[in-house]
């Protein structure tokens, strides 16, 4: 993936995590599925998902546990870097291997 194309994959993403709803409920056909949402995340779970991101050289803004605009974007960049699917959430996936990369990173310093 090119620098160009990543670029419009983040501001793709930022618009849709501007604009998705939050705590929703979707159906498709049948059965329901349910968003995942940054309300689900506690203050501390953001702050750590913001420090691991900025130790692998993301930024993800202060670790404050805000979820804002520079995270978002840094979620993204990631999955886009490790050919995540691009949902700008920290989804299972993400956080799965948002942890190995921060396990090795760390390791690595030791």
């Amino acid at each position: 993936m090119n620098s160009h194309q990543t670029a419009c994959l983040l501001a793709l993403a930022t618009i849709l995590n501007l604009t998705s709803p939050v705590g929703r409920t979707a159906e498709l056909g049948e059965t329901p599925v349910t968003t995942t949402t940054r309300a689900e995340l506690s203050i501390a779970q953001v702050r750590k998902i913001q420090s691991s991101l900025r130790n692998l050289g993301y930024d993800a803004g202060p670790a404050d546990g805000v979820y804002g605009p520079l995270t978002s974007r840094a979620v993204v960049q990631f999955q886009a870097d490790k050919g995540l699917t691009l949902s700008g959430y920290p989804d299972g996936p993400f956080l799965s291997r948002l942890r190995k990369e921060a396990r090795a990173l760390s390791a690595a310093a030791e």
